[in-house]
Order: structure tokens, then sequence, then C-alpha cells
């Protein structure tokens, strides 16, 4: 059973070498046969060069980079459609999170879960982005009758049945929402197991920028996602393990 791990990068050429180099030897005392993958969504910095040369002397890391810059959202169905294997682990690859919770991440899987969604308990992150972060998920419940508590968490693995199913129609910086309606949509199970999560290491969040106009773009993303939900009669199971 191959097991693909995806870091999703974009400028991360301060943090990256180190984030390839701890997560590849960690993957390798879990004793999973695993592909570490980096998604470099088209980087300006010289993220290349440093994958280059990584690529020399670890064996079984691989190297995608995007032709162009198609989001967060674009770069998260990339690593569920480009390698093949069969199970799908990505997270973010600005060394938050660690691939020593990859191995609790998949368990879930083998016991009929189609998708599992990180939750980040103890997050470290600055206050601003805390605050954001916790009333986009309280809304996200309510509008999209969702029980995971850390919906837009970027670690998530998933099986090959909903690999092939889950597709991203929104453009979003938010992906987590649309991965949960989508999973509805086609009948798959969800659930949620604890991760741990750590303070940034260099560079720059993604998330930075014009706070109100992201909340007013996550209400409409949100209301669009709720449509696709009503499309199913069937409850997905939502449970946490």
């Amino acid at each position: 059973m191959k097991v693909i791990v995806s870091l999703l990068s974009y400028n991360e050429a301060e943090s990256i070498g180190q984030t390839v180099s701890e997560g590849y030897q960690i993957l390798e005392k879990t004793g999973l046969d695993f592909e570490l993958w980096v998604f470099d969504n088209h980087s300006s910095d010289s993220t290349p060069q440093i994958m280059s040369e990584l690529q020399k002397t670890l064996p079984r890391l691989r190297s995608y980079r995007q032709s162009q810059n198609v989001g967060y959202a674009g770069s998260t169905l990339s690593s569920m459609k480009v390698p093949v294997g069969d199970i799908y682990v990505t997270l973010d690859g600005d060394g938050q999170f660690s691939l020593a919770d990859v191995p609790k991440m998949i368990v879930p899987l083998s016991h009929g879960f189609d998708i599992v969604v990180g939750w980040r308990v103890q997050r470290n992150d600055p206050w601003d982005r805390l605050i954001m972060n916790w009333g986009f998920n309280f809304v996200s419940k309510l509008i999209l009758n969702c029980k995971i508590h850390d919906l837009n968490c970027g670690y998530r693995a998933i099986n090959k049945k909903a690999a092939n199913l889950i597709t991203v129609a929104y453009k979003e910086k938010f992906v987590g929402p649309e991965i949960f309606a989508r999973a509805i949509q086609n009948g798959l199970r969800v659930t949620q197991t604890p991760v741990a999560h750590f303070e940034r290491r260099a560079g720059v969040s993604v998330y930075s920028g014009d706070k109100l106009a992201s909340v007013l773009r996550m209400l409409g993303y949100l209301f669009k996602l709720r449509k696709v939900t009503h499309q199913k009669s069937e409850a997905v199971l939502v449970g946490s393990v």
C-alpha cells in the first residue's frame, strides 16, 4: 500500500530544505511504503533549485512545479491527482505540521473512513489568525451543518476512492469546506484526528491580506457549497477518532 505524502509549497525557500529533510527521515522510520512529494506552486524564489539538490540524495522524494500559480485550492487538487498511490496525505509545507502524525492520520482510513481531517487542538498562530480561524469554523458548521472542528486544517488524508471523486471548482484560499462538500455529494465518510501544530519557521502566510474582503469572500463561498451539500439527501457519517 503506497502512501503519497505531499507538501504544498509557495516561496518557502527559507525553510523547505529543513522541512523536507526532517520529514523524509521521519517517514523512513515509519516503515511505510511512501513517496514524499513537494508541490511547488510556481515559486519565484530558489525552491526549484533546493528541490533539485535534495532529490540527488533522497530517492523517494518527488517534486512537481506548477506551470503557473494555481492557488492553494489548485495545488491541493494536484496533490490528489498527479501522484499514483493508494493513500494521499497532504499538508502545508511551511513546517507548521509534523510528518510524525502521518501514521495517525491514515489509521481511520482502514476503519472505513474515506477522508481524515486534521484538528489543530493547540494552534500556534498569531492572534488575528486564531480569531479568523475560530470564526471560519463556527460559520462553516452552521452553513454546512458540519461537525468537523477544524474544517480548513491544511492536513488531510484520503483514500484512492476519494482522490478519484473529489473535484475543486472554486479557486479559493479555503479548500477544506469544498472537500467536505464534495464528500457529502459523493456519499463519502469523513472523520477527524488531532495533529500537532507549530509556529511558522519562516516566510509569510498566503492568507495575509485584507481581512474584511476575506470574510465576505468566505461567506459567499460557503453559501455556494451549501447548495452542493443539499444535492445529496443521505447524510455523511462524521465522527472523531
